[in-house]
């Protein structure tokens, strides 16, 4: 179980913010635990979609908090001192991909990966760098059996008894080693000791693979590896050559972003980047919160990270680098700087210029505060304690003006119960926001053992709580609470520009078809390719419904089927080809992006290709209304409360009736939740949702409609999983106790609908 970390016994706040930042190197096992984390997540062939953490269960929430708390603060930890100064990345012989931007000189290196199949299981060694002060192997396997990582002791799961045994017979045994698991396939890296000057050859001896039980996969594995000095032609061969962009920097509210070197490799296109600042107490964190770095080039490509297992995040620890050379610029030395990698699909060949725009950046930022929190003698869960606490976080004026008790229950486990903080934030200088309040746990009150922080976008809203042992009573009276820090975010863009050095000619302009005969019709509905625009890096496909019924229009494409497999949307040529997803979309002023699918570029044997999808979904117009009430005597409930209703729909074609209501809370908001009785299970049409075009309150105030949803699947909430319709309608403040009772008004402007295909679109391609 992760926690904050906690100093050791301090006088006052100021003290322990002060030891905890100020290790100037960052803790070698926490480097090897964020690299075994981010290995197992380049693993992942599927990376689930963004999302706030307040959207994650809140057990989910805690462990996010307090992960990305210790993962930023570690980081922070190996910020440049005020007196270091720009690296000299001219010096860079090569990107080595899996590893990162390296000084090859000195260095023998693996010239071509080495793979072993035993039993179905492939071993393969995909770089080796022998450099003057250690030796690291990256390797990867697949094809293992099935193993569930959650069980895995954190110290087990790294024993890998990994040893280098050299031609005398020697060996040397591994110094660190960082793992993970996706799937049947494991990777990892590997470090040892310096190989003996001299020595180009060693064999591998991994005792069992990791992440694997013992006797269900083979063992004893021996790689031998045969190493070649890393000399001017070879590392050209080799490895992509990195540049330094000129002029690629951005200045804005006195943060300066600037790539420093650029890579470009068959598999992705790679960034080092630099944040420069001046404030000594602003420890940067990461460049991006609900937006990604966008990379887009002049023909019209937007890059997002490169297809799985190709890796986006590289760990490297901070070095001391030589002042630049004489003629060159230096850096105020007052200056505090950050440097990391950042990873994107491959560059189109026919790019001439790259654009990088950082949409925000953020910063952990000490706040020395503190505060106690009177229970009382008695205290209850659903308990509400008044506060006016002011903070002032690096401009941001925040204020807790109140705390709650809170259980939750997370299956079988014992429940946990929090103490959860009304926080409300004013608007600050330049747009500044804060996205994450973070406690200390060590030194707040003993009662407490976790701690969550999060931020919902939509609306904005800043969240923050503690979670108290659950092994013992709750305490009475004051708790201490101590604040550690906040994240802080400043808004952007920072835009940094660059030409693609070698490139001098005009891109290549993307050739667009508008296909007349790449349709078909299928349940009552003709799809078609509206248009098809054909790059050196993508092919991109825009539907649209032909000859709809009136007020029928397409939503979004289905790459899927409810409640069974489905083989998704896929393209394929005459020849038999499949194309995938590229890690590249196209840049589509006016269209949205849920009709437009984007995959790798045509072949240049292809004549004609065929686009499959499984099903759609449609928007039909209609327009109905209904009211549902709230009884009075709910109005001071806990929310846990449930009771019968009657009210029939007829919108869109579409008859239900809603039979059950009840009150809840999602992510701190009370809502109320309409259910109806069982629909028809998906087949060929079935409702996905209702579309919600206004809500009333019971005093006729309007709702916001980005608070309200509506769907329609299988019911979660019942053993019998039946399909059904739900509404769900806010109906009372953010962190309120009570809920507003009365009337509430509903009116609806349609449904939406899935449409079962398949449907085959095919085109010819012109001059093929």
């Amino acid at each position: 179980m992760n926690r904050l970390p906690a100093p050791e016994t301090q006088p006052n706040v100021e003290a322990g913010l002060t030891r905890l930042f100020a290790t100037p190197a960052p803790n070698p096992a926490f480097v090897d635990r964020l690299e075994r984390q981010l290995l197992t997540h380049h693993a992942a062939p599927n990376r689930p979609a963004r999302r706030s953490w307040l959207a994650a269960s809140p057990r989910h929430r805690w462990a996010a908090g307090a992960v990305a708390l210790a993962l930023v603060l570690a980081l922070a930890l190996a910020i440049a001192g005020p007196r270091r100064v720009l690296a000299q990345f001219q010096r860079l012989l090569g990107y080595v991909p899996g590893v990162g931007f390296v000084d090859l000189d000195a260095t023998r290196v693996l010239t071509a990966p080495v793979q072993l199949t035993r039993d179905g299981v492939t071993m393969r060694v995909t770089q080796v760098l022998a450099k003057p002060d250690e030796t690291l192997v990256v390797f990867e396997a697949e094809g293992l059996p099935a193993f569930d990582v959650r069980q895995v002791d954190e110290t087990a799961e790294q024993n890998l008894a990994a040893v280098l045994r050299l031609p005398d017979g020697s060996t040397l045994t591994g110094t660190r080693q960082s793992v993970g698991r996706a799937d049947d396939m494991v990777s990892g890296r590997l470090r040892f000791p310096p190989l003996p000057e001299g020595v180009f050859q060693a064999t591998l001896l991994l005792a069992r693979l990791p992440y694997v039980e013992p006797g269900t996969a083979p063992e004893e594995w021996e790689v031998p590896l045969t190493l070649r000095l890393a000399t001017g032609e070879l590392v050209a061969t080799l490895f992509p050559q990195p540049y330094v962009p000129a002029g690629a920097e951005d200045t804005l509210h006195g943060i300066t972003l600037r790539v420093l070197v650029v890579a470009h490799s068959p598999e992705a296109t790679v960034l080092k980047l630099q944040a420069e600042w001046s404030n000594p107490m602003w420890h940067f964190g990461f460049f991006t919160t609900d937006q990604d770095p966008r990379l887009l080039d002049d023909v019209g490509h937007r890059y997002g990270p490169p297809p799985a297992p190709a890796p986006n995040v590289v760990v490297q620890e901070a070095i001391e680098v030589p002042p630049p050379p004489e003629g060159t610029i230096a850096p105020d030395p007052g200056l505090y700087r950050y440097e990391l990698d950042q990873t994107f699909a491959s560059l189109s060949p026919s790019a001439t210029r790259l654009t990088l725009t950082v949409p925000d950046v953020n910063f952990e930022v000490p706040l020395p505060v503190e505060f106690d929190v009177d229970l009382g003698s008695q205290p209850q869960v659903g308990q509400a304690f008044p506060l006016d606490i002011p903070i002032d976080a690096a401009g941001v004026p925040l204020r807790i003006t109140g705390a709650r008790l809170e259980r939750e229950q997370h299956g079988a486990e014992p429940p946990e119960t929090w103490l959860r903080f009304d926080i409300v934030a004013e608007p600050a200088a330049e747009g500044r926001s804060v996205r994450g309040l973070h406690f200390m746990i060590g030194t707040s009150s003993p009662a407490f053992d976790g701690a969550s922080t999060g931020y919902e976008f939509a609306p904005q809203r800043l969240d923050a709580a503690l979670r108290f042992k659950t092994d013992q009573p709750l305490p009475t009276g004051p708790v201490r609470i101590q604040v550690a820090a906040a994240t802080l975010v400043v808004p952007g863009p920072w835009t940094l520009v660059w030409d693609v050095p070698g490139r001098n000619a005009p891109p290549s302009a993307p050739v667009t078809l508008a296909p007349a005969s790449a349709n078909q019709t299928n349940g009552g509905l003709t799809v078609g390719a509206e248009s098809v625009t054909l790059t050196d890096r993508v092919t991109v496909v825009e539907l649209a419904l032909e000859d709809a019924p009136a007020g029928t229009r397409l939503h979004q494409v289905m790459c899927y089927l409810p409640q069974q497999d489905s083989a998704g949307c896929w393209l394929e040529d005459n020849r038999g080809n499949r194309y995938s997803d590229p890690g590249v979309s196209w840049q589509t002023a006016t269209r949205p992006l849920t009709d437009t699918l984007v995959f790798d570029a045509a072949q240049p044997l292809a004549q004609s290709m065929t686009l499959h999808v499984p099903a759609v979904e449609i928007a039909v117009d209609g327009a109905a209304s209904f009211d549902v009430t709230v009884p009075a005597e709910f109005a001071d409930s806990s929310l846990d409360q449930a009771w019968p209703v009657d009210i029939p729909v007829a919108v869109a074609g579409q008859a239900l009736r809603f039979s059950q209501a009840s009150l809840t809370r999602m992510n701190s908001l009370p809502q109320l939740v309409l259910r109806s009785d069982p629909l028809d299970a998906p087949r060929d049409r079935w409702l996905t949702g209702l579309r919600l075009a206004a809500i009333s309150s019971p005093d006729g105030q309007p709702i916001d409609m980005s608070l309200a949803h509506s769907s329609a699947g299988p019911d979660f909430f019942s053993l019998e999983r039946n399909y059904v319709a739900a509404v769900m309608i806010p109906v009372g403040a953010w962190d309120s106790q009570s809920i507003q009772s009365g009337r509430y008004h509903v009116d609806l402007s349609g449904a939406t609908f899935g449409v079962r295909g398949p449907w085959a679109l095919t085109w010819e391609l012109p001059g093929r």
